[in-house]
């Protein structure tokens, strides 16, 4: 009778474990993901933010030469965008 106590009680540790092990695992994945999420969330706003610095620093240099057309077709054209954020070495690497 004692035996098959041990064996019942080892027999629910075991289970227990192996639950808590399967837990532990799914619990590692969806930390996982909202750590991506997370991630993307953060680099989204980055790029964001450094185009839009970019885009400042254009307009500011396009401002100080006086190229008031560029500014205005840029606006308008993001293509010739790309091409003065290069022309200006502030195209994105």
């Amino acid at each position: 009778e004692v035996f098959n106590i041990m064996i019942e009680l080892f027999n629910q540790e075991y289970a227990v474990q192996a639950y808590g092990n399967a837990m532990e695992k799914k619990g590692i994945k969806i930390g996982e993901k909202i750590g991506e999420k997370i991630g993307e969330k953060r680099g989204e706003k980055r790029g964001e933010k450094n185009g839009r610095n970019r885009i400042i620093r254009l307009f500011s240099k396009l401002h100080e030469l006086g190229k008031n057309e560029d500014t205005e077709k840029a606006l308008k054209d993001p293509k010739y965008l790309e091409k003065l954020l290069k022309d200006y070495g502030l195209a994105e690497d």
